[in-house]
């Protein structure tokens, strides 16, 4: 029995591999990621093959062929010594003496061994095993890349909140309208163009307000588009982004 239960442990172990090979994460070490409020364990490929060994096991002692095989037994009833059969009165003849036993008595036919009840290992076992373990480590991994995205979304909404406010506080002075003339999306089509006074100098262009457009266009997209993990990192990443500006870094 323990042969089959190492077969069947490994079996669910190949699946467990299998499922963190075919993950966004990859084969990664196990780690634990402190987000915000708490942690989270993301359980890697040696998580995915623990788990994935556990639940073939425990699927196979549920459902399998040696659900039902007793691992001990226990000896007598309630710890109490078995009471020995009364040995029988002699018995006496005609004259009263005591009879003689005869000569030959029936030997009793000797009891066969019991023999070892064998269990085949199928090959639906070895594929259930598999799919098992599959569906295990799927479940830890499922949840650890749950945790993950709701801490990334809950970052990065709290980052883009962030830069909003500061937009607002660092808008341009010339977006409001001065006392006197007309709202800002008229005068952009009624104004007439001053003819240049010969011998002045031509203003001076204004400067372009400039914001950092590159770098936050950059994190987001691969906050859309990265795994968990790195989406996570990166939604960090983009609130130190915000917050620097602010804190006068």
């Amino acid at each position: 029995m323990g042969r089959i239960l190492l077969f069947i442990a490994g079996a669910g172990a190949i699946g467990g591999l299998l499922n963190a090979g075919l993950s966004d994460s990859g084969l990664m070490l196990p780690e634990v990621v402190n987000l915000p409020g708490r942690d989270a364990v993301l359980p890697g490929f040696l998580g995915n093959v623990f788990v994935g060994a556990v639940a073939a096991l425990l699927s196979f002692g549920l459902y399998g062929p040696l659900s039902g095989a007793a691992l001990f037994r226990a000896s007598g009833a309630g710890g109490q010594q078995p009471v020995p059969a009364p040995t029988p009165a002699p018995t006496t003849n005609q004259s009263g003496e005591p009879s003689k036993p005869p000569d030959q008595q029936p030997v009793p036919a000797p009891t066969p061994a019991p023999t070892p009840v064998s269990t085949p290992m199928t090959l639906a076992a070895l594929a259930g095993a598999m799919l098992v373990g599959f569906s295990g480590g799927r479940l830890v991994t499922t949840e650890a890349d749950r945790q993950l995205n709701r801490a990334t979304a809950e970052v990065t909404a709290g980052a883009a909140e962030k830069a909003l406010q500061v937009a607002e506080t660092q808008r341009p002075q010339a977006e409001t309208k001065p006392p006197g003339q007309l709202p800002l999306g008229v005068h952009q089509f009624n104004r007439v163009e001053a003819e240049p006074t010969p011998g002045a100098a031509a203003p001076a262009p204004q400067a372009a307000v400039t914001t950092p457009k590159q770098p936050f266009s950059a994190c987001l997209q691969t906050i859309r588009t990265s795994p968990p993990l790195e989406s996570y990192r990166m939604a960090m990443e983009f609130q130190r982004m915000v917050n620097s500006p602010a804190d006068g870094h």
